[in-house]
């Protein structure tokens, strides 16, 4: 049922998008309807405490930690690391599991775990993360740590992502970006930075279908990672510039 309700999201989001589109009203109602149920199965499962979804989300989530490790590592070895979640991720296992996978492949435990301050209307339910962040967040976390080479963002980047002010820095004193999400920021946004070598990568899901007999392993994240996943980056851009443009 997790990965049913994982289906529909997807199936529906992809129909939203396409109604917006083609400004199609049934299109869009009915792909809403499919997002809505989706989500329904999915977070029922997920918040019904069944060890075996929750070990498999850990193990996915650990396993896009680790190839962001593996590509910073790369990018910019050696460099502080400052890794933005949600805010009621940091103290998470899930957020523990993934950080520690990502120092691992990294090869480095200089990483400070940090989020965004919110006010009462978000943690009140008011607000979503998308239409909440905003620069000066992503900005006063990096005044916070100045010393940071590599920022690896869970919560993407905000909508006016044009206006973040350690973007416009100077190559040798902006920190490496690696997105693990969009956030509020369009795909079309995202596409320029990465063009332009001011964001690294970022992950998306792979399209196509689905194994339904793969179990992933702690032990094979990398594998696990390459059933849902991919990295975009300047060498394979134009490959997925149509589909991350239409985020």
């Amino acid at each position: 049922m997790f990965w049913l309700g994982v289906a529909m999201m997807a199936v529906g989001f992809l129909g939203v998008l396409i109604g917006a589109k083609t400004k199609l009203q049934p299109v869009s109602l009915v792909s809403i309807l499919v997002l809505l149920i989706g989500l329904g199965i999915y977070f029922h499962d997920f918040m019904s405490g069944d060890d075996g979804t929750m070990e498999i989300g850990k193990i996915y989530n650990c396993s896009i930690s680790h190839r962001a490790g593996q590509v910073m590592k790369k990018v910019a070895p050696g460099k502080k690391v400052l890794y933005i979640v949600g805010p009621n991720m940091v103290e998470s296992e899930f957020t523990k599991a993934a950080v520690e996978s990502f120092k691992a492949a990294y090869g480095s435990d200089d990483v400070v775990v940090a989020t965004i301050e919110v006010t009462s209307d978000y943690e009140d339910g008011g607000m979503d993360m998308m239409s909440y962040l905003q620069p000066k967040h992503i900005d006063d976390l990096l005044a916070d740590n100045p010393d940071a080479g590599v920022v690896v963002s869970d919560i993407g980047l905000p909508a006016k992502v044009n206006q973040l002010k350690c973007l416009a820095l100077p190559e040798d004193k902006r920190p490496a970006f690696f997105l693990t999400g969009f956030g509020g920021a369009s795909g079309k946004r995202i596409v320029n930075l990465i063009k332009n070598g001011k964001i690294t990568a970022i992950i998306t899901g792979k399209s196509g279908k689905r194994d339904p007999d793969y179990e992933p392993s702690a032990k094979r994240l990398d594998e696990a990672f390459d059933k849902l996943y991919v990295v975009v980056d300047k060498d394979n851009l134009n490959e997925y510039k149509q589909e991350l443009e239409s985020y």
